[in-house]
């Protein structure tokens, strides 16, 4: 058998995660009560508002948000949704996501969901370091619950690097799961261990 190729592969990836730093999602749930129903009944009007907060790569909220909606289109389980970045200010959207970057670290999908107009990104420099990852904070919003949350870390290489690219497609990925695990009625059952 010839391990070329595979120790190739894993040598491309390795330099890959040397090159672009630590970005990956480091923790992630879905409460008990979604459903991917649910998502099309969000997306009913075609689109899906998204509260962006903070800006990374230092380039203005306004090119920020759209390379997020941007890579996050198609990245979802559920029918064709058009996620469309929206003001944070006034009465937040019954069904959203909410994505904060440089996000404090100790900030729950909760506090986003429940207080996500109100939410100041951690303090970074003016001009962040490419060296500095930004910690990011995501949930999809039904009023205050969040049906889904993660957190994650990006590295600061920009919106045209296929990298963050990706990483906003999982993101969406895993915001929109098909199936919802906890939901299954033997999920929390004891295994059943035949008599001897």
């Amino acid at each position: 058998m010839n391990f070329f190729p595979i120790t190739m592969s894993a040598a491309i990836v390795i330099a890959a995660c040397v090159a672009t730093g630590p970005t990956r999602i480091s923790h992630s749930t879905i409460d008990r009560g979604y459903r991917l129903s649910e998502v099309a009944l969000a997306g009913a009007s075609g689109s899906l508002p998204v509260i962006i907060t903070g800006d990374p790569f230092g380039i203005g909220s306004e090119r920020f948000e759209a390379a997020v909606t941007d890579a996050m289109q198609g990245h979802h389980f559920g029918p064709p949704t058009e996620f469309v970045a929206v003001s944070d200010e006034g009465r937040p959207p019954h069904y959203r996501v909410v994505m904060i970057f440089d996000a404090p670290l100790s900030l729950g999908g909760r506090a986003v969901c429940g207080h996500s107009i109100s939410l100041q990104p951690a303090a970074t420099p003016a001009a962040p370091l490419p060296d500095q990852p930004s910690y990011v904070i995501a949930a999809f919003c039904r009023e205050d619950v969040p049906l889904t949350q993660l957190a994650g870390v990006m590295a600061r290489t920009g919106v045209d690097d296929p990298v963050f690219r990706n990483f906003i497609g999982l993101v969406t990925l895993r915001l929109f799961p098909a199936f919802n695990p906890e939901a299954r009625p033997d999920h929390d059952r004891e295994p059943v261990i035949p008599e001897p």
